[in-house]
C-alpha cells in the first residue's frame, strides 16, 4: 500500500507533498517532507504550526494553551479526526512527552492499515479548556 499526502500549514497556509509506502503497520518514508517553518504568534491565542505525517505518524506542534495552576500541565485534548474512514478518538495534550503550557508536541501513530485505497483527511482538533480556545488543523492524504 502507498500513501501520498498533501501537507497544509497554518496559519500562513503553505502545501508541500510527500509519499511514503505502509507495509501492515509499518511505514518507510520515501521522500522527506520540508521542515516545518514556525511562525511568531500572539501569546494569547491558541496556535499551530504544520500537520505532518511520516512513517505512519502525525507530527504537529500547537501553541499557548495556558497552564493550570494546580498540575502546571496545559488543560487541554487532541482530538484525531479520519471522517471518510469513521476514526476518532481523543487525547489529553498533557499525555504528549515535553507538553507545556506554551508548547504540545504530537507524535502519534496512525491507524492507516486497512484503509481503503482512496483520498483521507486528518483533522486534528485542539481545545484549551484554560483559554477556553479551540483550533482546527489538518493534513490531506491518499492511499494507493
Amino acid at each position: 500500500m502507498r500513501v501520498r499526502g498533501l501537507i497544509t500549514a497554518l496559519p500562513w497556509h503553505r502545501e508541500d507533498t510527500f509519499e511514503h509506502a505502509v507495509d501492515g503497520r509499518t511505514a518507510i518514508l520515501q521522500e522527506s517532507a520540508p521542515l516545518a517553518h514556525v511562525p511568531q504568534f500572539d501569546p494569547g491565542k491558541l496556535a499551530a504550526s504544520s500537520v505532518e505525517i511520516a512513517n505512519g505518524m502525525v507530527y504537529a506542534q500547537f501553541y499557548n494553551f495556558g497552564v493550570d495552576p494546580k498540575t502546571q500541565k496545559p488543560d487541554a485534548e487532541v482530538e484525531f479526526e479520519i471522517p471518510k474512514a469513521g476514526i476518532r478518538f481523543t487525547e489529553p495534550a498533557s499525555s504528549f512527552p515535553g507538553a507545556s503550557g506554551s508548547q504540545v508536541t504530537v507524535r502519534k501513530s496512525l491507524p492507516l492499515k486497512g484503509l481503503a485505497p482512496g483520498p483521507y483527511e486528518l483533522r486534528l482538533t485542539v481545545t484549551g479548556k484554560i483559554r477556553n480556545q479551540t483550533l482546527t488543523s489538518s493534513a490531506r492524504f491518499t492511499v494507493l
